[in-house]
């Protein structure tokens, strides 16, 4: 084996798991088993997200950073930086006995890979291409053993129970906060795309919608004064201009937001003029009122168009209005009309959502899509999407193989659909058998 590779030629190692799974050990001397290796990363952090690994026994879920030698994690500069703290194994070609600490002082364990790369195993990731790389996982080619109807109903049952489970989260939020509040707070989250989630949550509860409409909109100005002054409440409580207000509310600090690669429109300057338009086009029938209403009125023809209308202000483009509508606005409906004795609401809102068209593709998605080997085709709805996203998060990253269908021999349309809806249990020796009789083939290929 070479003393030195390509650091892309080691995530693609990692990322087929082209290794003898058996009897892997750190430099200190911690043994581990490889569940699940990840999905490749986009943003900030280490190289694979949501990865699965047993460490000495304990299961441990996390990124994982990959280097050439175990030096490269100071050379990079990551010990000094958050975005690389839920780093939980770093993976290196070669170990030259480097310790790897986090920013946050937590020692990280080394797994040099090196020795335990078959020679036809680095051939074959070094002259094949990415599809045949996952032809080993056990769900892989799914669609073409249990048939393309069977695929798509497992993938709309699977994008329904999301849905639903989106809409009871919805339900706590309104029992704590009252259902204005929560669909602020939702709305504001979904704005925050996938970096600023959680800072665009903390800044509605920072600054929530009752002291917006009390303190801004209740004032007798126009829209557009409404909306700078409203603007600039906002950007100050989020710590990202100087704080001039007279409100009694600490502002976020600016460290709380990450621009890393976010586009200019992706901004959180830009989403948060976006969500400051949204509530003011909405304060007179007031955002709850008015959203619910989008719902209530969507003609049976171009309803999709309707509702979009409905949130398009500047600062958000299709792309998210359509996010909002998917992850926010309709399972919110669901949960909140049976409270208020319109159950056609909840009837409404899931019938737009199962007939809503393809969203643009996300990370979690296009992954899916490969480890499957699914054909473009089959994810042709915004629920197939959901489904595969629910697939992703319910069963890969708690590497629950052994309790998928997805991964079991198939013939004909019998893939139980029952199977989506469990619920997160799974013991490790279970998940540890499984792997055991998954990797198996692959030590016999390689041998």
């Amino acid at each position: 084996m070479p003393d030195i590779i390509k650091e892309s030629q080691l995530s693609k190692i990692w990322r087929s798991q082209s290794i003898r799974p058996a009897g892997l050990v750190t430099g200190d001397g911690q043994n581990v088993t490889v569940l699940y290796p990840g999905r490749l990363n986009d943003g900030r952090g280490g190289d694979f997200r949501d990865a699965v690994v047993m460490v000495d026994g304990k299961k441990v879920i996390g990124d994982v950073e990959l280097h050439i030698t175990s030096r490269d994690w100071v050379g990079h500069g990551h010990h000094k930086d958050v975005a690389y703290n839920q780093v939980i194994l770093h993976v290196v070609w070669r170990d030259n006995c480097s310790t790897t600490t986090l920013q946050n002082g937590v020692a990280v364990p080394v797994l040099a890979l090196q020795d335990y790369v078959p020679v036809e195993a680095f051939n074959y990731v070094e002259h094949k291409g990415f599809p045949e790389l996952l032809s080993s996982s056990p769900c892989y080619n799914a669609a073409a053993r249990s048939g393309e109807t069977s695929m798509a109903q497992f993938l709309d049952e699977a994008g329904d129970v999301r849905f639903k489970a989106n809409a009871a989260k919805f339900q706590q939020q309104i029992d704590t906060a009252g259902p204005e509040q929560a669909l602020y707070e939702g709305i504001m989250t979904a704005l925050g795309y996938s970096k600023n989630k959680a800072p665009f949550r903390k800044l509605a509860g920072r600054l929530p919608l009752r002291i917006i409409k009390s303190k801004v909109l209740q004032d007798g100005y126009d829209s557009e004064n409404l909306f700078h002054r409203l603007n600039s409440l906002m950007l100050q409580v989020s710590g990202l201009v100087p704080s001039m207000h007279s409100l009694n509310i600490e502002p976020m600090s600016a460290g709380d937001w990450d621009f890393f690669k976010v586009r200019p429109g992706n901004s959180p300057v830009a989403r948060i003029e976006a969500a400051a338009r949204l509530l003011v086009l909405y304060r007179e029938a007031g955002l709850l009122q008015g959203l619910l209403n989008l719902v209530r009125h969507a003609p049976s023809v171009r309803a999709e168009a309707f509702l979009q209308a409905g949130l398009l202000v500047a600062g958000i483009g299709r792309p998210r209005i359509d996010d909002i509508i998917i992850n926010v606005l309709l399972p919110f409906a669901l949960t909140f009309s049976p409270d208020n004795g319109v159950s056609f609401l909840g009837d409404t809102a899931l019938r737009l959502y199962q007939s809503y068209k393809r969203l643009a593709s996300n990370c979690l998605e296009r992954h899916m899509t490969v480890q499957l080997n699914l054909p473009p085709r089959l994810v042709d709805s915004a629920r197939r999407q959901q489904g595969l996203i629910h697939i992703y998060k319910t069963m890969c990253i708690e590497a629950k193989c052994i309790e998928c269908t997805l991964t079991q021999p198939q013939s004909g349309d019998n893939i139980d659909t029952q199977v989506v809806g469990l619920t997160r249990q799974e013991t490790e020796v279970a998940a540890r058998r499984h792997h055991r009789r998954v990797v198996g083939a692959e030590d016999r290929r390689w041998n």
